[in-house]
């Protein structure tokens, strides 16, 4: 009886408002790698670029992750070249 697109954060990370946008984050990427069911219409990809303030506020956060041991050197770098190739 569990829901595979339920997130639970037991311990959590700051206040409610900081952790919801990674909760977010989070489900997405699960949605992105679970296949699309049969017969249903392709996600659209993102053509456009994204939005610079989105893409600061989201490298600000992950320094934050990292800066709190949750994220590694090496994923905090790769994150961040990642977003910054978005711009």
């Amino acid at each position: 009886d569990q829901d595979p697109a339920a997130v639970l954060f037991g311990l959590g990370y700051g206040p409610v408002h900081e952790s919801l946008p990674f909760a977010a984050a989070v489900l997405e990427s699960v949605r992105r790698t679970q296949p699309a069911p049969a017969g249903s219409a392709p996600a659209l990809v993102n053509a456009g670029r994204r939005d610079p303030a989105d893409i600061a506020e989201r490298i600000h956060h992950l320094g934050e992750l990292h800066r709190a041991g949750l994220v590694t050197d090496a994923e905090y770098s790769a994150k961040k070249a990642q977003l910054l190739a978005e711009l």
